[in-house]
């Protein structure tokens, strides 16, 4: 489960299987109880990298807040797109990808943090965002992309948590992180 972000050496990790103020847009999520439920998100500025996407109403942990829309595309067709500059590629399947540079994915705001308030759960048939915590209103989303150790020099973080480990890295590999750092 990541959004590649041009990290063509990346493989997805996978998790087991809005009506509001003005410029927000409401989607319809599941709640942990798996009943429908309108979630309000708007973009806006953010503190990690351009824009982010913020909440507009409290969101209870376990809630599917929005899927990550696409066009489903090929992986030799998501290598093109990837070496054109497209950064909304999200590894799908074995088979395909997500391209989420459409207007209507307004997940594609959503930026990675190493201290994540969502992660993403890929179904047979769809991308959602899932809370991980409860969230309130006017948080701006994150989740760890979890791109793998290959090129993780590449992708540096500007997340600014407190557990930042200076990469867009997936957190199985910050042990390898911190062991390297501690050579120098």
């Amino acid at each position: 489960m990541q959004l590649w972000k041009n990290n063509l050496a990346s493989f997805p990790r996978r998790r087991p299987s809005a009506s509001g103020d003005a410029g927000s847009e409401g989607r319809n999520g599941l709640d942990a109880r798996g009943e429908m439920v309108k979630v309000r998100v708007r973009v806006g500025k953010s503190r990690i990298a351009g824009q982010g996407l913020f909440t507009v109403q409290d969101i209870q942990k376990d809630t599917r807040i929005l899927p990550y829309v696409g066009e489903r595309i090929s992986k030799k067709e998501s290598v093109k797109r990837l070496t054109q500059g497209n950064v909304y590629i999200f590894t799908f399947s074995d088979q395909y990808d997500i391209d989420g540079k459409v207007l209507g994915n307004s997940a594609r705001y959503i930026n990675h943090s190493c201290d994540p308030n969502c992660e993403v759960e890929i179904t047979r048939r769809s991308i959602w965002i899932v809370a991980i915590r409860d969230i309130l209103t006017g948080e701006e989303l994150r989740y760890n992309y979890g791109y793998g150790m290959e090129t993780y020099g590449d992708f540096p973080c500007n997340c600014k948590a407190k557990n930042c480990v200076r990469y867009i890295l997936a957190e199985e590999y910050w042990g390898l992180i911190k062991k390297k750092s501690q050579r120098f």
